[in-house]
């Protein structure tokens, strides 16, 4: 892995950033284990990673457990732009070889590891596990295939055996493990629903975006948009002309958002980052291009109806946020490894879409209050299934306490 990512930070910006920021990572944690000793790693391979433990973090915290938690990051968007809680700190995972991992161990010798739904790093298990470090995995989604796969199936296999719980999104995910001869597993939920209902109470409004979205009667908030999406939902902006479009581009970096957008070249766009109230009050664009990180889940705020991306391109992205807010949410086709695409369908939450046609008439039932359940009731589901999760949470402070005794 090392020699490919030196090789791909040549020509790519996100692996050279990834490259770049590991140099000083013994520094980095030599730095770190003199003010957190013996603290509680918590491993998130990037920034999506990190608003499922961050309810898990607060719990800790607050909870009064004595140690200090450091969070390692594989990916350079979650090191870059995981808002980290008060005395935390945070730090790159480096390669998974026994001397990279042996310096990890020594160096911080953890009270505590825990995984983030998956990125499990065998070596650094293996060594945690003969040192008796607490080893948890939270929000597991295992994948068939996985287990199949010729010589890593039999690896990971071991590796979870190595765990002292394991908690999965849902009861099939346990069912699985426990097929597999696997022990110490439970049902945690999904911690992204308590996470994503505590920022939705904290959050903040925006000046921009208050001032666009003042200027129409319906908004549309559409996240993580690849070109995919936009070549389904992007021909409805004449459609619907008296909406305000709020769209944020999945990756924000070079051209792509001139190729996103080549189908609706006709109008005006307003860039975030390009503007400000003034510019905004003046302007005819119907929509607002987010060209930065950290604003899409204001606009969620703002929003009627949403439209969450991946769905024709790499798998789904986040549609637990715009509902926070009580959004119906629509999405592409390929959500199948994402219980939560499922759940919101069945509680008429969210819709599948793969045409144009279907996009519009999710739209207009969105708006009847009839098809969909009402703000109010998507909220009501969403803490119920926060819920879920607060047994776990209380199940892995109470293990962090008792290790700590004995």
């Amino acid at each position: 892995m090392g020699l490919g990512i030196k090789v791909a930070s040549v020509f790519h910006p996100k692996a050279n950033k990834w490259r770049s920021g590991r140099r000083d990572w013994k520094c980095r944690i030599n730095a770190i284990s003199r003010t957190h000793p013996n603290p509680i790693i918590i491993h998130c391979a990037s920034l999506g990673e990190y608003e499922m433990a961050r309810p898990l973090v607060r719990f800790i915290q607050n909870e009064g457990v004595e140690k200090k938690v450091v969070v390692s990051f594989f990916s350079p968007s979650g090191f870059d732009h995981a808002k980290l809680e008060p005395g935390i700190e945070k730090f790159y995972l480096p390669l998974d070889t026994p001397s990279n991992m042996n310096y990890l161990m020594s160096n911080f010798n953890p009270s505590a590891i825990i995984f983030i739904k998956y990125d499990l790093w065998f070596t650094l298990i293996d060594l945690a596990h003969k040192a008796k470090c607490n080893l948890l995995l939270v929000n597991y989604r295992p994948k068939v295939e996985d287990f199949k796969r010729w010589i890593f199936g039999g690896l990971l296999i071991d590796s979870l055996k190595k765990f002292n719980s394991i908690y999965t999104l849902t009861s099939s995910y346990k069912s699985l493990l426990q097929n597999h001869g696997l022990k110490n597993i439970d049902t945690g939920g999904d911690t992204r629903y308590g996470n994503v209902l505590f920022n939705a109470e904290n959050i903040q409004n925006d000046p921009i975006i208050d001032e666009f979205c003042s200027k129409f009667s319906k908004i549309i908030v559409c996240g993580s948009i690849w070109k995919e999406d936009w070549e389904v939902i992007g021909k409805s902006v004449d459609r619907l002309n008296d909406w305000g479009w709020i769209i944020a581009p999945h990756d924000i970096e070079g051209g792509n958002i001139t190729r996103i957008f080549k189908l609706v070249e006709n109008h005006e766009f307003l860039y975030y980052t390009k503007t400000d109230t003034s510019s905004v009050h003046k302007s005819d664009a119907r929509i607002l291009v987010l060209n930065c990180i950290g604003k899409l889940f204001a606009s969620y705020s703002k929003g009627d109806v949403a439209y969450v991306g991946g769905g024709f391109k790499t798998g789904l992205h986040n549609i637990i946020e715009p509902a926070a807010f009580g959004l119906p949410v629509a999405f592409g086709p390929d959500y199948g490894k994402f219980p939560e695409a499922e759940e919101f369908i069945a509680q008429r939450i969210g819709e599948s879409i793969e045409t144009l046609e279907q996009f519009l008439l999710f739209t207009e039932r969105a708006l009847s209050n009839e098809t969909y359940r009402s703000a109010n009731e998507i909220k009501a589901f969403l803490s119920l299934k926060a819920g879920e999760s607060l047994e776990m949470k209380k199940s892995i402070v109470l293990q962090l306490k008792n290790q700590l005794v004995s």
